[in-house]
């Protein structure tokens, strides 16, 4: 008894509330550690309470309660259990916001300092809204967030990127090995997978499964380059079987195919033919990637006919009846055998171009290993020529469609920028309009790998090595070529702007004698400062943009003649702050000379996508790993921030928002 009358000293100020035929006593200091739910659930409305309103209660009157025999009940465990549970999550919720805030300080409105101030309006809204925007995260469900947060998470632990994947190799080796166990072992560790790594960086096992992936990102403005990601075996050629004879894939063919039909029935507000703005080109939202040397059985063919092209010292950007014509010395790289896969995967691609011509979709050729990629132009160039010539101009839009075929150049390969210039004038020359993807390269390390290993074999005849030597001359590669070609297409979009008004000019203009070929660019990557500079110059130098500033929400108003003509792009699953920023600063004045009874079927064509891969999980994997890959290298991105862990903050910061608003 004496240990009841004096209990409400020990504990000071409480409160008690019934709960059927029970009491819960909570200490003041519990009531603090929850106060940040929402103050009008009747559960928690004692937060409300200060802690000197609370000493002013009677506890005389409380003390007597404890004081008077039988008249206290102790709680059942279940409350204590469930009383402590919250208190323990209020803590470690507290304490989780306060790192989030501490780190990111867009959740307390304080703008997070960048090493080097921009007076620019749009390096400013860049810089600092991209790494603070959680507007994209609002729609997306919360199991997608949490497996997301999962992700972000296991991509900043070092040795799960790095040794993940032999891991998971050596456990599904081992695993075959085990009847009925080793497959439930392996059931359940693909389940993971399918759970985390690729519901992330994936829309799915096939372009149908892809559909609300594409619907939602359009809703958003933003497009998507759909990708069937089958990916060839590394870039070690002691690894692979070099005996058997390279086939085609059909059933990757096929899958392209599929590809195809669900992009050209996808996008357009109504059932109607599509109409496009004024001055831009004819393009739908969802484009699709082709990543060539994963339609063979033997990638290594394609170093064998890059080899073959190196020794007769013939261009890939020459075009000549004879796709790959036969060495003048012997011994030829090329077998009998290569030449029939050759000569079949080229009939194969033609009908996959045909078909995307006729339904107006963009197909874009993947880069791959430098010592693949003579002969990847020279397939790419050669598609070019034959589906980028002349289009069929619509007798009452007067527009003209995107170039169909795309080729993809890296910017870490230190010939980037005499290749695009060769690859644009051999264009011009031939009357044939070209498509570029310019990315930074994802194959860094195997890059650097395998041409130190040359380097060696050839007694150090390699004087320099064919990639960049760091990552700020690899900007400066990247910056130069998107700068040059941002000036071919921008003076393309300016004969499109004077020809709106002048029907006969138009005319005139699309007949074969007088037909400019067109230069098109997707500027491929998560730069922030590269993307501020392509911007920058389009206001600044090209006259193709103008700031809007209205309500102190800045946008970029581009010109309609750059839809179809420029496009920004990410990774899906990747720099998802920075799409979302980026499509949100970008607009155009589309409903310029549009009739108000068309304006409920127009097209936009967006100014930013997203790369999207499907595909079945077992043959994604190893794409999964180098996008596990990638994003370690994202963790040490320019100015000291960690793009990843940023993305995951920001998630959490969502989670956090839905949490107390369900509270």
């Amino acid at each position: 008894m004496m240990k009841l009358q004096t209990r409400p000293a020990m504990l000071g100020r409480h409160k008690s509330y019934n709960y059927g035929k029970s009491q819960i006593a909570l200490n003041s200091k519990l009531i603090n550690s929850v106060s940040f739910f929402r103050p009008s659930n009747p559960f928690f409305a004692f937060s409300k309470c200060s802690a000197n309103q609370q000493s002013h209660r009677k506890i005389h009157s409380e003390s007597a309660r404890w004081s008077t025999p039988g008249s206290f009940k102790r709680p059942k465990v279940s409350y204590i259990i469930f009383a402590s549970s919250i208190s323990a999550f209020a803590l470690w919720v507290n304490s989780t916001v306060d790192k989030l805030e501490s780190s990111t300080p867009a959740s307390s409105g304080i703008k997070q300092k960048r090493s080097v101030p921009s007076s620019d309006k749009i390096e400013s809204v860049l810089l600092d809204d991209s790494i603070q925007r959680i507007d994209h995260l609002t729609e997306r469900p919360a199991s997608q967030l949490l497996s997301s947060y999962l992700t972000y998470l296991l991509c900043e632990v070092p040795g799960v990127v790095i040794y993940g994947p032999k891991v998971l190799d050596s456990f599904q080796s081992i695993c075959k090995g085990i009847p009925f166990i080793g497959g439930a072992a392996w059931g359940g560790a693909e389940w993971l997978m399918r759970q985390t790594f690729f519901a992330h960086y994936t829309g799915g096992e096939s372009p149908e499964d892809c559909l609300p992936v594409l619907k939602t990102l359009l809703d958003q403005r933003v497009g998507t380059l759909l990708n069937y990601s089958v990916e060839g075996p590394d870039g070690n050629e002691k690894n692979h079987d070099l005996k058997a004879d390279c086939q085609v894939s059909q059933r990757h063919i096929d899958a392209i195919l599929i590809a195809v039909q669900t992009a050209s029935k996808f996008g357009s507000p109504s059932s109607l033919e599509p109409v496009y703005p004024p001055g831009s080109l004819r393009m739908r939202p969802t484009t699709l990637a082709i990543k060539v040397s994963g339609l063979v059985t033997d990638p290594y063919i394609f170093k064998r006919a890059s080899d073959s092209l190196n020794l007769n010292h013939i261009s890939p950007y020459k075009t000549s009846h004879e796709v790959f014509p036969r060495a003048a010395s012997s011994p030829d790289p090329l077998s009998d055998a290569d030449r029939s896969a050759l000569e079949e995967l080229m009939e194969k691609l033609r009908d996959i171009c045909k078909q995307a011509k006729s339904k107006d979709v963009t197909l874009m050729i993947d880069a791959e290993y430098s010592w693949f990629q003579p002969a990847l132009d020279r397939l790419a160039t050669t598609l070019c020529a034959e589906f980028n010539s002349l289009p069929k101009v619509d007798s009452t839009s007067l527009q003209e469609s995107s170039p169909t075929v795309y080729n993809t150049f890296q910017a870490l390969l230190r010939s980037t920028p005499e290749r695009v210039d060769e690859f644009i004038k051999e264009a011009e020359k031939n009357k044939y309009s070209v498509g570029i993807k310019l990315v930074r390269g994802a194959y860094l390390v195997s890059e650097t790998e395998h041409w130190k290993e040359e380097k060696e074999k050839t007694a150090n005849k390699i004087v320099q090595l064919p990639v960049w030597g760091s990552k700020e001359e690899t900007d400066n590669c990247f910056d130069l070529v998107a700068s040059k070609i941002v000036n071919h297409l921008s003076n393309r979009a300016k004969n499109a702007e004077r020809m709106i008004d002048n029907v006969s000019i138009a005319r005139g203009y699309f007949s074969r004698d007088k037909f400019i070929p067109e230069v098109c660019l997707m500027i491929a990557g998560h730069n922030v400062n590269s993307i501020a500079k392509i911007l920058k110059q389009l206001r600044d130098v090209e006259k193709l943009a103008k700031e809007n500033n209205t309500d102190g929400n800045l946008t970029l108003c581009l010109s309609d003649a750059l839809r179809g003509r420029l496009m920004f792009a990410q990774l899906y699953g990747m720099a998802d702050c920075l799409t979302g920023t980026v499509a949100k600063l970008l607009e155009s004045p589309s409903s310029l000379g549009i009739e108000k009874e068309t304006m409920s079927r127009i097209t936009l064509q967006p100014f930013v996508h997203k790369y999207l891969p499907y595909g079945p999980i077992c043959e994604v994997m190893p794409y999964l790993a180098r996008r596990a890959e990638e994003n370690q290298s994202m963790l040490q991105n320019s100015e000291g921030r960690s793009a990843v862990a940023v993305e995951r903050k920001l998630i959490g910061q969502e989670i956090r928002r839905r949490v107390l608003n369900f509270f």
